[in-house]
Order: structure tokens, then C-alpha cells, then sequence
């Protein structure tokens, strides 16, 4: 335990506010392999008190250990025997938090995606989700079995990245990722992680915290007219706006006792340079020069991708789908094959349909903009 904790710990005691809690997590601070820091014990709180029946998003700045305040929830509600948790997050970093939780918190958990979740299932045995565990799955997997979630009495929901369900806001039609997963966890407790909970414009931070609290902010229309044009030309009413929206969704904090109207708290590196030593970074660059078959694998893709008519690409969605190609394709190799054969599987199908039916080849279907990148990762991450 660093010294820093322990100081912390000790005012907690000397000043009697040891009730409530912060007793609740003594077991988990003391059983937990790592030193944390107090920011970390505060969100945590913070999230119990808000209730977690309600939810929270818990955005601290890069760096400051979410996942690991996200770790303590889910350590406290296990030893209260509320063994029911399911982590929405990227495909790629599902590994990441199966090890954090064994690792940290000596927590199994189980990570699954669509090959394996069929071979459970058709092997005859229980179904994944629907029995106790901590479940590991991707927003994509997510969104492909809503009604197996929606059915599932979860002690508490997860969501890493949450920012990526910004665009929420617009509508189903706009986002409809987001918004399906946002019914389906709407009476479910739940906390949100995500270091940007607003990139672009103030209506995103509408969005996120429309999965917690769908009436703290009013209705789009309101809060874009009592807080968004004011903030936006700024008015006179800017300051005052912006005070009464930080009210809003931090709520206030008196002592040991958080506003149960707050549903949002964020701690910034300036804040714990204190106790948190950050290694300073500096950048390296490296030459590196392809083979002369990823050169040619290169070429070949990226003239493929510049034909005026791809059909294996839904024209609605061109370019979004050429960016995620190209960035694929600047990685690896490896990173690209899975989303080639991916691909060519898809214009196969598309072949069989035309030779069936007789008609004439098609643009695919348009995939959900939210969870595009998402999908690319899963087919292709193995």
C-alpha cells in the first residue's frame, strides 16, 4: 500500500468518516495486489453513491487506471456475492481486461465471440451468459445478441470506450448500435468509462450520459437550446450555463456524502501529479521497409480499393470503409488477411444469391456506422 494511500486511509480515520463506503471496499483494498491511489478509491465511490442502480461514467484523462476503478467495483459487488457482471468493450482490448481482473484482483472471467459462443452452444452446454460469471465481450458481440442480454439479471454492466456510443444523441437511425445496446442495459446498473466524454461538440456528452440518466439533461431539443447555443455563441449566459451544467452531471460533493445527481466524475493528471509519477515520453522513429510481397500485397489492395465500383463495399459507406481498409492495411500483413477473406466470403454469398435468384449483383447491405470498425476487428482478429 503506497504511502500516499495510507495517508489517505488515515484521514478517513481520524476524522470519523470511516462509516459508509468506504468500509464497503475494505475488504477489496486490502486483498487487491496493487497500490491504489486515492483518485482511484474516490471514483469508485462515487459510482456506489450514485447508486449503481442509476450508473456512472467514470472519465478520468488517459493514463489514470479507469480499468482499474472499474476492477474495484467489480471485486466489491463479487465478495457481496453479486456474481453476475458483463465488460462491453473493443474486441481488442478483451484480453487486456481478463488480465487485470486476474491479475489485480485474482478475478476469473470468461472472453467470448462469435466462433466460440456457437461451438458452446451447439456443443450442448449451458449457454455463456446466463449463468454466474464475469463476461468478457465485444461491442460488436454486443450488439449481435441483445435479447440474450437484455434477459440476463446483471449486478452490474460495463462499458469501455463508452465514447464511442457518442453519437447516441441523433437517433436510432444515426447510431443504432448505440442506441439498441442503451435499451437494452436502460434498467440494468451499469458504469461507463471513456477519457473524452465529449470530442466534437457538447451534445456528445447528451449522448453518453443518456445511458445513465435519459431525463437528467431534458430532451435533445432543450438541452441544445439551454445549453448548447449559449455555450456555443458565447453569450452572457455561457458562464452561467456552464456552471449549471457541471452541477448537473458531477453533482456536488459535501464531505464523505456525493449528490446522488451526479452521474459523472473525471480527475486530471495535473491533479495527482502528487502521488502518480508519469514516465516521460519521448518519440523514436524507425525506418521500415516492406517485403517485396507486402509491397505487392500493398499495391494490389490499394489499387482494388481506387475502382470506381467496389461490390463488395455498400456505396453509402465507401469511404468510411476505405479509411478502416487502408489503416488495416498500414499495420500488418497479418492485420488485412482477415478482412480479405472476409471479403471475398461476403462477394461469394453475393454470387450464389445472383445465381439463385437471377438478379443482378447489389450493393450489400449498409452496416451500422458505430459498430463497423468493431465488426472488421472481430472477423478478422484470429
Amino acid at each position: 500500500m503506497s504511502i500516499f494511500l495510507k495517508k489517505y486511509l488515515a484521514e478517513k480515520i481520524s476524522s470519523q468518516k470511516m462509516a459508509g463506503n468506504l468500509t464497503r471496499l475494505s475488504s477489496v483494498l486490502a486483498k487487491s495486489t496493487i497500490d491504489l491511489n486515492p483518485h482511484q478509491i474516490h471514483a469508485a465511490l462515487y459510482a456506489f453513491n450514485s447508486p449503481l442502480s442509476r450508473g456512472a461514467i467514470l472519465a478520468d484523462e488517459v493514463g489514470l487506471g479507469k480499468t482499474i476503478e472499474a476492477g474495484i467495483i467489480i471485486a466489491q459487488l463479487w465478495a457481496e456475492g453479486k456474481k453476475r457482471i458483463l465488460i462491453m468493450c473493443p474486441a481488442s482490448l478483451r484480453k487486456q481486461w481478463q488480465d487485470e481482473l486476474l491479475t489485480k484482483f485474482g478475478l476469473e472471467s470468461e472472453v467470448w465471440d462469435g466462433p466460440s459462443f456457437l461451438e458452446k452452444v451447439n456443443s450442448g452446454e449451458k449457454t455463456p451468459l446466463t449463468y454466474d460469471g464475469i463476461f468478457i465481450i465485444s461491442l460488436q458481440f454486443a450488439y449481435t445478441h441483445l435479447q440474450l442480454i437484455a434477459k440476463q439479471p446483471w449486478s452490474v454492466v460495463i462499458i469501455d470506450e463508452a465514447h464511442r456510443f457518442r453519437r447516441v444523441y441523433r437517433g436510432r437511425d444515426a447510431s443504432k448500435m448505440a442506441y439498441e445496446i442503451r435499451e437494452i442495459i436502460k434498467d440494468k446498473p451499469k458504469v461507463l468509462l471513456t477519457a473524452t466524454p465529449l470530442q466534437n461538440n457538447l451534445e456528445e456528452l447528451y449522448g453518453i450520459s443518456s445511458f445513465i440518466d435519459d431525463k437528467l439533461l431534458g430532451t435533445p431539443y432543450s438541452f441544445k437550446t439551454r445549453f448548447v447555443e449559449p455555450i456555443k455563441q458565447q453569450s452572457e449566459l455561457a458562464k452561467v450555463r456552464l456552471e449549471e451544467l457541471g452541477k448537473l452531471i458531477k453533482g456536488e460533493e459535501k464531505s464523505d456524502i456525493f449528490s446522488i445527481s451526479g452521474i459523472i466524475t473525471r480527475t486530471l493528471r495535473k491533479q495527482v501529479l502528487e502521488y502518480v509519477p508519469f514516465t516521460e515520453r519521448t518519440s523514436i522513429t524507425f525506418d521500415f521497409t516492406p517485403t517485396d510481397e507486402e509491397a505487392g500485397l500493398y499495391d494490389k489492395v490499394s489499387t482494388y480499393l481506387q475502382r470506381p465500383e467496389v461490390a463488395a463495399i455498400a456505396s453509402t459507406q465507401r469511404n468510411l470503409m476505405i479509411l478502416v481498409y487502408r489503416k488495416l492495411l498500414a499495420s500488418s500483413s497479418f492485420a488485412i488477411a482477415g478482412t480479405l477473406k472476409k471479403l471475398i466470403e461476403n462477394l461469394k454469398q453475393e454470387l450464389e444469391l445472383r445465381n439463385q435468384k437471377k438478379e443482378t449483383l447489389v450493393n450489400p447491405k449498409p452496416i451500422d456506422d458505430e459498430g463497423l470498425e468493431e465488426e472488421l476487428e472481430e472477423s478478422g482478429e484470429k
